[in-house]
């Protein structure tokens, strides 16, 4: 199986994702994990937000996980999740792109990882969607997975 390509428009910029080969999205999960781990409980908590709430909850994830590992693992981290982005056929240029916009960065971070796990984060949204921790808005339960 190939990997799968996607495109989105974010901040009127249009991005394109490869999924990454099964090798390389299984290292990057456990790094993932293991950088998450102590701020799961408040990215489960976005579990039924809208998007905007949800990036901004990743925001203060990302924020959190500074103070609890080195600079060099969030930052390698950051940048390995968007390093198959490109824009107009072209690697992404971080520095370019994002200078003096994080958010947008985190936004598309978000993106990324949803399109890479989509599978997995279908998942645990089942499972709290059928557990006792059911997450609802105004419309009825739903899915992180959506973008």
């Amino acid at each position: 199986m190939s990997c799968e390509k996607f495109k989105t428009t974010l901040g009127g910029v249009e991005y394109n994702y490869t999924q990454l080969p099964a090798s390389k999205s299984l290292r990057l999960k456990l790094r993932i994990t293991k950088v998450f781990s102590d701020v799961l409980p408040l990215l489960l908590g976005g579990l039924g937000k809208t998007d905007s709430e949800q990036v901004q909850l990743f925001a203060t994830a990302i924020n959190q996980m500074m103070s609890r590992n080195t600079t060099d693992e969030v930052a390698d981290l950051i940048l390995d999740s968007v390093r198959t982005v490109q824009i107009d056929d072209e690697q992404i240029d971080v520095d370019k792109q994002f200078s003096g916009n994080l958010v947008g960065l985190y936004t598309l971070i978000f993106w990324v990882l949803k399109k890479e796990y989509k599978g997995f984060l279908d998942v645990a949204t089942g499972l709290f969607d059928k557990g006792s921790v059911k997450k609802k808005t105004k419309s009825g339960p739903r899915n992180i997975s959506q973008i």
